[in-house]
């Protein structure tokens, strides 16, 4: 059961990753150049799509595993640390040797490929000491030493936002990008690994095989991480591909000013999966519901009300935030401040859908939003930043709704399976946060 000390830590926690990247963000768009700008925002894209396949495929595993009674002994966290750097080292060679070809095909390439080369060369700098901060923070959460992981984020927030002034400051480019995230990760790593020692190098048959004890979990939540990137975390990789460098950075803005709403989302999620799932295995599929529109309304009022307020001083916010060259992209912004919000409001229908065992009906969904988003962006280029926005919006209106189904449907078969509103083994939910 998590304590008033781990909630105020979670959102901590959550906090200092929002206001790092706010802040960091805002100070680059001052200091870059437009394209610039863009190339990070599709960069922080990609690395958010192979992060996430990185925590479907493996990190969720080693929470499963080591929330087990008697999982998490030493061996175990020395044995999924290694096995973490193992699969993160094999990522930054494939990620660099893409960024490779890329770039050296450049020279004459379209401007979109261009950008999607600078970006990838960016994200195979930022990712490697990124990913092993993210895994060393989820160690101190399965440890319950939520007050470290808090000061982590806090030193990779003083980290990324130190460069970025320097850049603003002193004039700088995409090498204090790439110094910014990475020293960031590296002082988030170090802190971690102080409260939480990992031991020496090994242990990594032991990983393999808790690894690989359940295969239909790896598999189903690694799957579901593709649509959903395509339709949310890394939208901005398509806006940059279909747009240009221009509706990139617009769409990076506006992504930035979104970003405490979404850190608000992460830091309820983490303590609404494991509530849920209690909900469900001591009082049945009635409280899950209940906890799960608490949850919505929660949701509507935190990330809506601070949303609502980005949207009302979006004239004055952009241009003092990022420079007057992002001024005019307001209605932009606005739109998809709406296209965030509805995309907050996902969060508890998913959560759902994961408690009640659902992993393919989900995949469904995701699949139909991405596909929805894809055609949605194709269609609106002509017609700029703004088509954009509309297409992102009524794209998330759609999964919204088709959610709301997916919760029905769910909640229903789960009814027939139980023979009403019987409960269920939480072992594996609970593992959920």
């Amino acid at each position: 059961m998590a304590t008033i000390k781990d909630r105020l830590a979670t959102f901590a926690d959550q906090g200092f990753q929002g206001l790092g990247n706010i802040l960091a963000a805002s100070l680059f768009a001052h200091a870059l150049s437009r394209d610039d700008f863009a190339a990070m925002g599709v960069a922080i894209g990609i690395y958010y799509f192979v992060a996430g396949l990185l925590r479907a495929g493996l990190t969720l595993q080693f929470i499963v595993i080591t929330a087990r009674p008697g999982g998490y002994e030493t061996q175990d966290r020395q044995a999924w640390f290694w096995l973490n750097a193992l699969v993160v080292a094999g990522i930054t060679v494939l990620l660099a040797a893409i960024a490779a070809v890329m770039m050296a095909l450049r020279g004459g390439a379209s401007p979109t490929f261009q950008l999607i080369a600078v970006a990838m060369a960016l994200t195979a700098a930022i990712t490697p000491l990124m990913l092993l901060a993210e895994f060393a923070r989820r160690l101190l959460y399965q440890s319950r030493l939520t007050v470290a992981a808090a000061l982590a984020s806090a030193a990779q927030c003083v980290g990324m936002v130190g460069l970025a002034l320097v850049a603003w400051r002193l004039g700088g480019g995409l090498g204090h990008v790439v110094a910014g995230w990475a020293i960031g990760g590296l002082a988030a790593t170090l802190i971690a690994v102080l409260a939480q020692p990992p031991g020496r190098p090994g242990g990594l048959r032991r990983g393999l095989d808790q690894w690989f004890e359940n295969p239909s979990l790896v598999f189903w939540q690694t799957l579901n991480h593709v649509p959903y990137s395509i339709a949310s975390s890394s939208l901005i990789v398509l806006v940059g591909a279909i747009g240009g460098a221009g509706a990139a950075a617009v769409f990076n803005v506006a992504r930035t000013l979104a970003n405490p709403a979404v850190a608000v989302v992460s830091a309820i999620d983490a303590l609404d999966k494991p509530r849920a799932a209690r909900a469900l295995a001591h009082e049945g599929l009635g409280a899950v519901v209940h906890s799960i529109h608490r949850t919505r309304r929660l949701l509507v009022v935190l990330t809506g009300g601070y949303l609502l307020a980005v949207s009302l001083l979006a004239s004055w916010i952009i241009p003092f935030a990022f420079g007057p060259q992002y001024a005019g992209a307001e209605t932009t912004v606005r739109i998809l401040a709406v296209a965030f919000f509805i995309i907050c409001l996902n969060q508890p229908s998913e959560s759902l859908l994961i408690v009640l065992g659902e992993s393919r009906l989900m995949f469904t969904m995701r699949c139909v939003a991405a596909v929805v988003t894809l055609a949605g962006l194709v269609v609106a280029a002509p017609h700029g930043t703004v088509g954009f926005g509309i297409s992102v919006a009524a794209a998330q209106a759609i999964n919204l709704m088709l959610l709301v189904f997916a919760e029905r449907l769910a909640r229903r078969r789960y009814a027939i399976r139980n023979g009403g509103d019987g409960g269920r083994d939480p072992r594996t939910l609970l593992a959920m946060n």
